[in-house]
């Protein structure tokens, strides 16, 4: 992934955090931007709430975090390959047609405001004890991670992006 971040990115430094927080090689107050494309999308309640807790101890006052989680429509997508198998052409679709034993539950969670989260996981470090399908509906972001940092958009229209885009910033 370094070579990756060097190779695309160009002159910066970069380091690979560990699965659960602290990030230790990054000192209090001290980056303004913290950007996390499909992270959110797999972690669990706790573990992406203590890196919610983290990242708002590592951002610069007026620091911004954006990062994504799967969208709404995910559970629709999930459902579809549990309801209709004939439509399963991955290892991909098989899995999500497995991740939500109960998805109407998991829909009503989330039309709820609850974190929805099918602990999956995905081989290597990425284990079920942390990782997996994860779906965070904005209230919850609201009414869990504003003690942290303040909830300044929340964004789901797949139609512009796969998935949900939500910013946070550090006041």
């Amino acid at each position: 992934m370094i070579n990756l971040c060097n190779e695309t990115l160009g002159r910066g430094r970069y380091k690979i955090a560990p699965p659960q927080p602290p990030a230790e090689f990054i000192n209090d107050n001290s980056l303004d931007i913290i950007f996390a494309y499909s992270v959110f999308s797999h972690l669990s309640e706790e573990t992406a709430e203590n890196w919610i807790k983290e990242f708002s101890r590592i951002l610069r006052p007026g620091g911004i975090f954006i990062a994504t989680t799967q969208a709404r429509y995910f559970l629709d997508f999930c459902q579809q390959f549990k309801e209709h198998p004939e439509l399963i052409q991955t290892g991909w679709h098989k899995t999500l047609s497995q991740a939500f034993p109960d998805i109407n539950r998991a829909i009503s969670d989330y039309e709820s405001g609850n974190f929805v989260h099918s602990p999956t996981g995905a081989g290597d470090v990425r284990n079920s004890s942390f990782y997996g399908e994860t779906v965070i509906p904005r209230t919850y972001i609201k009414n869990h991670y504003e003690k942290y940092l303040k909830l300044r958009d929340f964004f789901d229209d797949a139609n512009r992006l796969p998935q949900a885009l939500f910013v946070l910033q550090k006041d």
